[in-house]
C-alpha cells in the first residue's frame, strides 16, 4: 500500500474531530461506509482480489479525504466519503491486475484517445494430472533418503526466516490456504472448507507463491554477494 501523504491537515479537519465523531458524522458511520463499497468491489470483481486489499487501499483514500473535507462545501461528509472511496477502489483492481487489462483505444495512432479499460484477472492454467501418480495396484515409492535426515543448521534459519516472511507479507487469508496446501489439500478441498471458489483459491496460492520465489531469489543473490 502507498504511502500516505504527510502535507500539514487543514485546521478544519481538527475543528469538529472527536472520540465519537467527525464533523458530526459517528466514526461507526465512516467505517460502514469504507465497508460497504470495499465489499462491493470485491464481490464486483469476483470475489478474486482480497478483500484486505480494498480496505486497506479504503484506510489511505478515507485519511486524506476526511484531511480535505471542507465542512463549509457544497458535500456533506458522507458523501465525500463514499465519492472519495469509490474513486480510489479501482486502483486496486489496477494495481493487482497490473499487466492483463486491456485498453481499448480509438485508433492506432500514438496519442489517440483511450475509450475504455476491460479489467481482466490474470488467467491460471490447470497443472494436467500426472496418471503414474494414482495408480493403485502400485505400491507408494520408497521415500528419498534426503527426506529422512534432519535438515543442518542453515536449513533450520532459512526455513524460519521464510516462515517469518510469510509472518508478516501475506493476507490472514492467504495463509490459511498456503497452510493447508502444504497439508496436502488441492485448491477444490480449501475452497469447500472456506466457502470460496477454487479458483479464487488457486490464484490466492498463486500470488503467494509468487511472493516468495521473489524473498527466495533476493535471499540467495545476498547470500551469494
Amino acid at each position: 500500500m502507498q504511502s500516505i501523504p504527510t502535507n500539514r491537515t487543514p485546521d478544519h479537519a481538527n475543528d469538529a474531530l472527536t472520540a465519537d465523531t467527525v464533523h458530526g458524522l459517528p466514526w461507526a458511520r465512516v467505517f460502514t461506509i469504507r465497508n460497504a463499497i470495499a465489499r462491493e468491489f470485491f464481490r464486483k470483481f469476483h470475489e478474486e482480489i482480497p478483500l484486505e486489499e480494498f480496505l486497506s487501499e479504503g484506510n489511505q483514500a478515507m485519511t486524506e479525504a476526511l484531511a480535505a473535507f471542507d465542512p463549509h462545501g457544497p458535500a456533506s461528509l458522507a458523501t465525500w466519503l463514499y465519492r472519495a472511496l469509490r474513486r480510489r477502489m479501482w486502483d486496486v483492481v489496477k494495481r493487482e491486475w497490473k499487466g492483463t487489462n486491456e485498453s481499448i483505444y480509438a485508433s492506432h495512432t500514438a496519442h489517440a484517445k483511450r475509450l475504455k479499460t476491460i479489467y481482466k484477472a490474470p488467467q491460471l492454467e490447470a497443472i494436467p494430472d500426472d496418471s503414474a501418480l494414482h495408480n493403485e495396484d502400485e505400491p507408494p515409492p520408497v521415500m528419498p533418503v534426503p527426506l529422512t535426515t534432519l535438515p543442518i543448521q542453515d536449513t533450520f534459519v532459512y526455513l524460519h526466516e521464510c516462515l517469518a516472511y510469510v509472518a508478516q507479507r501475506t493476507h490472514e487469508r492467504e495463509r490459511i490456504y498456503l497452510w493447508h496446501s502444504l497439508d496436502g489439500d488441492d485448491c477444490a478441498d480449501i475452497g469447500r472448507q472456506h466457502h470460496r471458489h477454487k479458483s479464487n483459491v488457486r490464484r490466492a496460492l498463486h500470488q503467494v507463491r509468487q511472493r516468495l520465489s521473489t524473498w527466495s531469489e533476493a535471499v540467495s543473490s545476498a547470500a551469494a554477494d
